[in-house]
């Protein structure tokens, strides 16, 4: 009977332990090793990248250094210290366990593979900061493959079911730029649509970009420039419903057809240039952020409308060298942060609005090659921060403002093969000095001469037929006086040095009263190139106006006749 008590006590008691533990293990399960045996109290969390997480990423990473050709890779700067770039092969070691692990800057201990060149884990802490903000993320997974520069060679396609695996345990950055990849974009790129950044840009990639990538509407970062890509892009593709665009870089590929950004409402930055892109300009009043637009070498035509030119953040607009025409905007004033305006080599007309004369930031502007842009230059004083001026190969007439010498950074100059001039006519030449033919601020340089025919002409086809206008002559450059201040720099940081401001001066604006015939030529005086190219393109001919463009004279020089045997005689007789 004792015996049966001391038993049913005993069984009574082991149960109770058992269920205290029970309720313990309830309270706070308790970690256990994982499949590299670490025990660590945060694998009891699904946000954790555990033992079979850490084997896949490891696996996925040895495969993409296989199929990329990883003893090939090399890091370090490609362009400058080729000689201090380092083997790959020091850096990753896809010979080693999953279970391996390495010591990161931060003290934490973490799988091998986080300290492998390019592979960025993500943080203790669940997350990533980037430039781009802060990632949440898996610890341990790899948040970041960044093999930028590192001779990498191979296809995307080889690669994706290995980034698909590292874009489900979170990669949000991928860039692979500047290497050696070939091949087309592939159609599973669609899948990694939690993308923040991708970067191909500089490789050999070549086909169209897939319509999967309206899949990746978290994308902040575009960058593809430097390809071989081709075909069109649809709005879908780059501005899908809810992204997020900030910068896209399609330079220097061989897209064509219409392009539309406007419904890329957060885009701060578009490097659209050297494609074949054609229709109106991409973006419009919804491109509010947008601060940087390059589209030169493309083939846009149509206007610039108002709304393009009054986008608040605009500080760089560069559509150089495409087909747009139409008159500038004469009304409202371009963006306060307006740095860099370049409009050249386009089909432009109409005057230089007067508001771009208030872009006090206005650093760069560039209206050159605008065959059919006239008026004159607006008043300029207020551009403080104006450092080059190109007007050249325009309609431009009047003469060039004493605005310009109060400007403390100005740099350069280029006005040549304008119908700029000094004076109203011969008269007017004839009745002043020299010094009297520049505004007070320039000078003649004697000392430095140049031969002005390959400078004068521009490419309007009515200039074809007085190709030897200033052929066979040197004349006085033109150059800033540092002796004439006009403004005070003490209160400006980093002036131009005045005796370095470059001038590009047709002697037509001076009426070549500073030039002189070579060695057996002689003077003759004739209707100037820009007359002509004045009466035919903006008077009627026989007009009031047409009369004033013909009294525009040129000296050009002509070979003298050899001498007769009679003054040949006299010469030698003498």
């Amino acid at each position: 009977m004792a015996s049966n008590v001391r038993l049913f006590l005993l069984l009574l008691t082991i149960c109770t332990v058992a269920g205290v533990q029970t309720a313990e293990q309830r309270q706070a399960p308790a970690a256990a090793p994982d499949s590299c045996g670490l025990i660590d109290p945060r694998l009891v969390s699904n946000t954790t990248c555990n033992g079979s997480c850490r084997t896949a990423i490891h696996g996925a990473l040895v495969d993409i250094y296989n199929n990329l050709k990883g003893f090939n890779w090399s890091w370090g700067n490609l362009e400058d210290h080729a000689e201090l770039r380092t083997p790959a092969a020091a850096v990753w070691r896809p010979d080693s366990s999953e279970c391996v692990s390495c010591t990161l800057q931060s003290g934490e201990v973490a799988p091998s593979y986080c300290c492998w060149e390019g592979a960025v884990c993500c943080g203790e802490h669940h997350n990533y900061i980037g430039e781009l903000g802060e990632v949440t993320c898996q610890p341990y997974s790899v948040v970041l493959l960044q093999l930028r520069s590192g001779n990498v060679a191979g296809n995307l396609g080889s690669i994706m079911p290995q980034l698909q695996l590292l874009h489900a345990h979170g990669m949000a950055y991928l860039d692979l730029s500047r290497n050696s990849i070939t091949g087309a974009i592939p159609e599973a790129i669609g899948s990694l649509n939690k993308l923040h950044v991708l970067m191909l840009g500089s490789n050999y990639i070549s086909g169209t970009v897939p319509a999967s990538f309206s899949r990746l509407n978290k994308l902040s970062l575009l960058d593809l420039e430097f390809n071989f890509l081709q075909g069109s892009l649809s709005p879908q593709q780059l501005c899908p419903a809810g992204n997020v665009l900030q910068a896209v870089y399609l330079r220097a590929n061989n897209f064509t057809g219409s392009l539309n950004l406007t419904a890329c409402r957060r885009l701060e930055v578009a490097d659209i240039q050297e494609n074949g892109f054609t229709g109106p300009l991409p973006i419009g009043r919804t491109n509010r952020q947008l601060a940087v637009l390059r589209a030169r070498l493309n083939d846009f035509s149509g206007t610039i409308p108002i709304d393009v030119w009054e986008l608040p953040q605009l500080m760089t607009f560069d559509v150089t060298n495409n087909s747009l025409s139409g008159s500038l905007p004469q009304n409202g004033s371009p963006s306060v942060f307006l740095t860099n305006l370049y409009l050249g080599s386009n089909n432009l007309s109409g005057q230089v609005p007067r508001g771009m004369s208030e872009s006090s930031q206005l650093s760069k502007l560039d209206l050159s090659d605008n065959f059919m842009l006239t008026g004159t230059l607006p008043e300029m004083k207020w551009m403080q921060g104006l450092q080059q001026l190109s007007i050249s190969n325009t309609l431009i007439s009047g003469t060039i403002p004493e605005a310009l010498s109060q400007l403390p950074y100005l740099e350069s100059v280029d006005m040549h093969n304008t119908l700029m001039t000094c004076c109203g006519n011969w008269s007017d030449v004839q009745s002043r000095t020299p010094a009297q033919l520049l505004p007070a601020f320039l000078t003649f340089d004697a000392d430095l001469k140049r031969s002005p025919s390959n400078e004068m002409l521009g490419h309007n086809p009515l200039l074809n037929a007085y190709m030897n206008t200033g052929q066979n002559m040197l004349c006085d450059s033109v150059r800033r006086d540092p002796g004439h201040q006009t403004v005070s720099t003490s209160l400006v940081l980093r002036p131009a040095n005045l005796s370095r401001q470059a001038w590009s001066v047709d002697p037509e604006y001076f009426w070549f009263q500073r030039c002189a015939c070579i060695n057996g030529y002689t003077a003759r005086y004739q209707n100037s190139a820009a007359a002509v190219w004045c009466n035919s393109s903006l008077h009627p001919p026989g007009s009031a106006a047409a009369q004033r463009c013909i009294e525009m004279r040129v000296l050009t020089c002509v070979k003298k006749p050899p001498l007769a045997k009679e003054e040949i005689a006299g010469v030698v007789s003498a």
